[in-house]
């Protein structure tokens, strides 16, 4: 359950990455950054991570490096990228600005391969990476 299309620009484009995520046969777990776990709940396959959420207060809280070790020590099998608008935190898209997940991003740009997007908006994608 979700909103109409016409209110929310990320219903078509999450419907349709939950149905390429159910065709993946390989499927075991998954990682969504910068949050999204109800999707692994959805297709109850697991996270890879011990975080769930990497929004600004769980980097500031837990520390990115720690969140860093926990990824390279349970590396997912593929990793989701959605786009979350963080402006309300004072910074940029995750990934991007080095407050906010530059690390992580680096560590994933580095380990996983893109394999699948669909737009969302005007200036962004979802994105499916697999690791390498």
């Amino acid at each position: 359950m979700t909103f109409r299309p016409e209110l929310d620009p990320r219903t078509e484009p999450i419907a349709q990455l939950l149905k390429r995520l159910e065709t993946l046969p390989d499927l075991e777990n998954f990682l969504v950054v910068p949050e999204g776990v109800m999707l692994n709940y959805q297709l109850r396959k697991p996270s890879s991570s011990k975080y769930i959420n990497f929004m600004p207060p769980e980097i500031i809280i837990y520390g990115e490096e720690t969140i860093l070790q926990d990824l390279a020590d349970h590396p997912p099998q593929y990793v989701v990228v959605i786009p979350k608008d963080t402006r309300e935190y004072g910074v940029g898209e995750f990934g991007q600005d080095p407050r906010y997940g530059a690390r992580i991003m680096s560590w994933i740009a580095s380990r996983y391969e893109p394999v699948w997007q669909v737009p969302m908006g005007e200036d962004s994608h979802i994105r499916l990476l697999k690791r390498k």
